[in-house]
């Protein structure tokens, strides 16, 4: 695997001259034959073309995410005579986050910089890591900025993005605001329609069509050329026609009158504690009576006082997707590269790690171990708790905390796990990405069954939930289903509601609590599956899986940067709205709410 820090993955061309022509065709989807022979022919034309520079590929490279996809695409790419350039689709951060670059003889990462005399062309990966939550990382961000200001040449900006702006980005204002301090003179982004232009924020904004064929079968791909203050773009047919565009002349000032992004109000008086650490954090952040653990993307776990005042950090030296957890003493962390650590949770001074031979990316569970298989090396206390944990590969694991010996590995799952198994009456509950949802036994790792919804309807990757007689879990179409927890048999399910990949228990196990695309918030009844309350939002619900939680005051849930209560007559009320970041974690304690967000800040407000 390559080095993980996003900041260093970078693909940079230098084009001499003036004059300059750039290609761009988008969404390949190796895995169709019909697409790679379209591709193929499309790669002899441009090898004929005299005066092509470079072409930029965006989108999904793969449609199946097959490995052997990229392999082939590879071997095609290679063929051409021009250099090229990838900016990555969601299938690719989906399921080769870090490392689908190794498959590219060519590219070196994800971040793309090409310097001609006359101008700076930029882009940035735009997705979470095994995600197609779209999301510009404070990594990738501060990269940018620090790229443009060293623009000491003073050439015209040109920013390429994976997706079209929308409300909807995390960390869009953060671009934008890079974007406009450095004067960029145009972003181009992809539209599933027609090719279109706009004003944004005083920033000119070109839509190219996706793909590079039409509907009739028709190879196509778009043009860019640079000459001093203008750009020309055309969509190029390789029968010969050529569509023009756009004819920009970046000298021309644009007018302040067009649409604008919304600004975004900062209620953050009433914080408690703030704890900036100003890195992607993907980890659920721990707390103790006296400390507050955070574990960043970039592997670094960190502890700080009740007052904010950090006491110690420790470097896995490998990424990180994984909560950590602690139990007597210990802090136990996982990294990307397979490390599995025990911390002391007193000083950070390390106890010992484990590597194993893929990534470690599910948060990490806590049992108590109700096995018969008797340890190798002796403990040196009469602890049970054992660590649970899935790979990459599907491999759900269970280790002794206290001395990191196996008590037991599963290998039924045939896909990532990504998110955090469940515990319950003696077995383990998890989602794999081969579909299914697993029953395993905590004491012998064996499987009891599996299910899927439906042949087509395969589960998603969050993280199943259980009154005690039930698994409720959520397949891919948005359907909600009970399935009894003994047998693995569907007790009933919920469809057409479109509900979000985040659900959540009442505290007496009545009730779930769930999000829907039809901006809704849904109470719905744990036994038969019925839906008690629909309360109809006036906002739109962002679709990051962030937590839900209540207590005997409200229930408390998180919109994008925005943390909302529902009383118990059901009236919704915004509480915060944090200008850092998207929220990702809550923590309900001592009449306090704990706020993490994607960018690494820690908040601490009283409850309302």
């Amino acid at each position: 695997m390559k080095n993980l820090f996003i900041i260093l993955l970078l693909s940079s061309f230098v084009l001499h001259g003036q004059n300059k022509k750039i290609a761009f065709i988008s969404n390949i989807e190796s895995g169709n034959n019909d697409n790679l022979q379209k591709l193929s022919v499309l790669i002899d034309s441009l090898n004929n073309i005299s005066g092509i520079d470079h072409l930029i590929i965006t989108g999904n490279l793969s449609y199946t995410s097959d490995e052997n996809d990229y392999i082939l695409l590879n071997e095609l790419l290679n063929s051409l005579k021009i250099p090229y350039s990838i900016l990555p689709g969601e299938n690719e951060n989906k399921n080769y986050a870090y490392d689908w670059a190794n498959y590219f003889d060519k590219i070196e990462g994800d971040n793309l910089l090409i310097e001609t005399s006359d101008f700076l062309i930029t882009a940035i990966n735009g997705y979470l890591p095994y995600s197609d939550y779209e999301h510009f990382s404070i990594e990738n961000l501060s990269w940018l900025g620090s790229t443009l200001k060293e623009n000491v040449r003073n050439r015209s900006i040109i920013s390429i993005l994976p997706f079209s702006l929308s409300d909807g980005i995390s960390n869009e204002g953060g671009y934008l605001s890079i974007i406009k301090s450095n004067k960029i003179g145009l972003i181009i982004q992809p539209t599933q329609g027609k090719s279109s232009n706009e004003i944004i924020d005083r920033v000119r904004v070109v839509s190219l069509q996706e793909g590079f064929f039409d509907s009739k079968g028709n190879i196509y791909y778009h043009l860019m050329s640079l000459n001093g203050n203008f750009i020309s773009i055309s969509k190029i047919t390789l029968d010969g026609s050529e569509d023009k565009l756009e004819t920009i002349d970046l000298s021309v000032d644009i007018s302040t009158s067009e649409k604008q992004t919304p600004d975004i109000g900062n209620r953050l008086s009433n914080a408690l504690l703030k704890i900036e650490t100003n890195t992607s954090t993907h980890s659920r952040p721990l707390r103790t009576k006296e400390r507050i653990f955070t574990f960043s993307e970039e592997g670094i776990i960190s502890c700080y006082d009740t007052t904010g005042t950090q006491k110690w950090d420790y470097d896995s030296y490998g990424n990180s997707l994984s909560s950590p957890v602690i139990e007597n003493g210990i802090v136990t962390i996982a990294n990307l590269n397979g490390d599995l650590s025990s911390i002391s949770q007193l000083d950070g001074e390390q106890i010992q790690t484990i590597g194993f031979s893929e990534p470690i990316i599910t948060d990490l569970l806590t049992i108590e171990y109700k096995g018969n298989k008797e340890l190798m090396i002796p403990k040196l206390n009469k602890s049970n708790t054992a660590i649970v944990f899935g790979s990459i590969s599907g491999k759900l694991s269970c280790y002794d905390l206290e001395t990191l010996q196996e008590y037991w590995v599963n290998t039924s799952a045939k896909g990532l796990i990504l998110n955090r198994p469940l515990n319950a009456d003696n077995k383990i509950f998890f989602t794999s990405r081969d579909g299914f949802l697993y029953s395993i036994d905590s004491r012998s790792g064996l499987m009891i069954w599996k299910w899927r919804e439906s042949n087509n309807n395969e589960v998603t990757d969050g993280s199943p939930i259980s009154d005690g007689k039930k698994i409720f879990v959520l397949s891919k179409d948005g359907t909600l289903s009970g399935i009894d927890l003994l047998l693995g048999k569907t007790e009933w399910k919920l469809n057409k509601r479109n509900i979000f990949d985040k659900i959540a228990l009442s505290q007496d196990n009545k009730y779930i609590y769930a999000k829907s695309d039809s901006n809704k918030f849904l109470v719905i009844n744990c036994d038969k599956g019925t839906i008690i309350k629909e309360i109809k939002l006036n906002f739109n619900l962002d679709k990051f899986p962030s937590d839900i939680l209540q207590n005997e005051n409200a229930i408390y849930f998180a919109s994008g940067k925005s943390l909302y209560s529902i009383d118990n007559k059901y009236k919704v009320t915004q509480i915060l709205s944090n200008e850092n970041g998207v929220i990702n974690y809550l923590e309900l304690f001592n009449k306090k709410i704990m706020i993490s967000d994607l960018n690494g800040r820690i908040t601490i407000i009283n409850e309302p």
